[in-house]
């Protein structure tokens, strides 16, 4: 959701740009995945930890989109199932 500007000048006059502004999220950040390895056939639950995950991005292994992606409430976890190796 996008703030208000304001600006107001000595003479007291005013000047006002309703959503104006936008404060945007960090950026994800990847720490570390467990376990790093898993079968070409895909299936393995994965977590990954790091910084700012919000429920419903999606996670990519190469190209590949895997499923059942779920965020911790605090953002720095998630778990999903890797999709099969193309």
């Amino acid at each position: 959701m996008a703030d208000a500007i304001t600006i107001t000048n000595p003479d007291g006059q005013i000047a006002i740009l309703a959503s104006g502004y936008t404060y945007l999220g960090a950026a994800p950040i990847i720490l570390s995945i467990t376990p790093n390895s898993g079968p070409a056939a895909g299936g393995q639950t994965v977590t990954i930890t790091g910084q700012h995950f919000q429920t419903g991005c999606t996670v990519l292994f190469a190209a590949n989109q895997a499923t059942n992606v779920v965020v911790d409430p605090d953002g720095l976890s998630l778990t999903c199932v890797t999709p099969p190796q193309a």
